[in-house]
């Protein structure tokens, strides 16, 4: 039974959006820490960490795969799914460093705008330059969770999960 492919996007770029959402707004350090770092406690900050920014970078970088995969599929050229990606990665940093004035222990900044962006854009070089080679490698590790089940998938999944909550928690810690 094969799925749908379009519906295999669609949950690719919704697991995207969840981990992004998860690691971005919930609000890991103490509720006394100042909301901007810089000393701006009214609105983004201009605070700059290169590990950070890399970070974002990392994190961003699948959102801009999976929107020019799903769009190549459906013939847009490649001007196009520049705007796009680049559009969705800075519509979508913006909301969420915008929530993030509303926690007092997360630190919105102009950098992390940036870095977001930057990041979905990365993604749609990388699917450009080598993504039929990643998705025939995803697509062979796909086919023997199939062979040996969902297992699997699941502790790779709750893996990555928790690498991401670790790195998170690490980067948190190292601003206390």
């Amino acid at each position: 039974m094969n799925r749908n492919p379009r519906l295999q996007d669609i949950y690719f770029i919704a697991l995207v959006l969840f981990v992004i959402l998860l690691v971005t707004l919930f609000p890991y350090g103490p509720v006394n820490q100042p909301i901007a770092p810089d000393g701006d406690p009214h609105g983004f900050g201009w605070n700059w960490e290169r590990g950070n920014f890399l970070f974002n970078i990392l994190l961003f970088a699948p959102l801009g795969f999976g929107i020019s995969h799903m769009t190549e599929k459906r013939g847009l050229s490649f001007r196009a799914r520049t705007v796009l990606c680049i559009g969705a990665g800075l519509v979508l940093s913006a909301a969420v460093e915008g929530v993030q004035l509303n926690f007092p222990s997360r630190s919105p900044s102009f950098f992390d705008l940036a870095a977001n962006t930057a990041g979905a854009w990365a993604g749609l070089i990388i699917h450009r330059a080598w993504g039929p080679g990643i998705l025939r490698v995803v697509s062979s590790l796909s086919s023997r969770v199939k062979k040996r089940g969902k297992r699997p998938l699941v502790a790779a999944t709750l893996l990555y999960v928790a690498l991401v909550a670790g790195m998170v928690a690490n980067q948190s810690l190292i601003h206390i």
